[in-house]
């Protein structure tokens, strides 16, 4: 897969560039609807052209690949949670056994 987790890693360097290509390209590259649009199509009764120059099966492939991101952000969003909370503990433990934090711990949590 393009998109794998060994090449985004912690960073979600690729996050801004998905959530904009299914936002713009969803309905004729994946075969998704924006809850806007459906909710506009409802409104007013108008069916709204899609330009179909994909199959199902390549559509598919694109589907899971986002998919397979998404996937990969959660599991990286819950490890970051997981540290700062971490973080965090080691933070207060430190300021009520010392009395303070250091400025670079107090960074790292920022």
């Amino acid at each position: 897969a393009v998109v794998s987790t060994q090449s985004t890693g912690e960073k979600l360097e690729y996050l801004p560039a998905i959530v904009s290509f299914v936002k713009h390209c969803g309905e004729d590259i994946l075969g998704v609807m924006s809850s806007k649009n459906r909710e506009l199509q409802e409104e007013y009764g108008v069916k709204l052209p899609l330009m179909k120059f994909l199959g199902k099966e390549k559509q598919q492939i694109f589907a899971d690949l986002v998919r397979e991101y998404c996937a990969t952000v959660i599991i990286s969003l819950i490890r970051m949670h997981g540290r700062l909370l971490k973080i965090l503990k080691q933070n207060k433990k430190t300021l009520y056994m010392k009395g303070e934090v250091s400025a670079e711990k107090i960074e790292i949590a920022e």
